[in-house]
């Protein structure tokens, strides 16, 4: 059986270099990611998934207070190019998720609207924020990226939650993760 960290590195792609890349700041990009994270481009829906995976591929945020998680802005980021692209909510949403068993214990794996696979652990933990009014679970992903738990999956889990304190948990490995108050 594999350990938690060996799922990790099966599971999620080594990010590039970003951090030592020193590209030129070129304004904004006419590239914007709806609330049900649709890319559009010029006003139009971009609909090859390989596009929109090689963009996601470069894509970066910043905040404006560090990890905070408000205020973002979004960056596509090359060696030689830097430039802003418009984004509603966030960039990702969790469509599904399935169960793999670790050294760990079980450990919840979702998917996202990129087909690609994240562990719900440590380093991809659960965040409540606000989505139209109401507190509902993000994903962290790499970088800071986040992904918003579509709202058929947040039903799913809340079936498998743990309440403690009128506090309703998730585990995942050997961790919990806060999923409502």
């Amino acid at each position: 059986m594999q350990s938690l960290d060996a799922l990790i590195t099966q599971l999620v792609s080594v990010q590039g270099p970003q951090a030592h890349w020193q590209p030129t700041q070129c304004g904004t990009l006419p590239i914007k990611i709806d609330t049900e994270a649709n890319w559009f481009h010029d006003g139009m829906r971009v609909t090859r998934q390989e596009m929109i995976k090689l963009w996601a591929s470069v894509l970066r945020v910043e905040y404006e207070n560090g990890e905070s998680f408000v205020g973002a802005s979004y960056h596509l980021t090359t060696p030689a190019e830097d430039v802003e692209i418009e984004v509603d909510d966030v960039p990702f949403i969790i469509q599904s998720w399935t169960i793999v068993s670790v050294e760990e214990g079980e450990v919840i794996v979702v998917t996202d609207n990129l087909h690609r696979q994240w562990p719900l652990c440590t380093h991809f933990p659960l965040i409540n924020r606000a989505f139209r009014e109401q507190q509902i679970p993000y994903m962290v992903l790499k970088g800071g990226l986040l992904a918003r738990i579509s709202r058929h999956v947040y039903y799913q889990w809340a079936e498998r939650a743990i309440e403690n304190e009128g506090l309703f948990w998730l585990v995942s490995g050997n961790d919990r993760f806060l999923l409502a108050d």
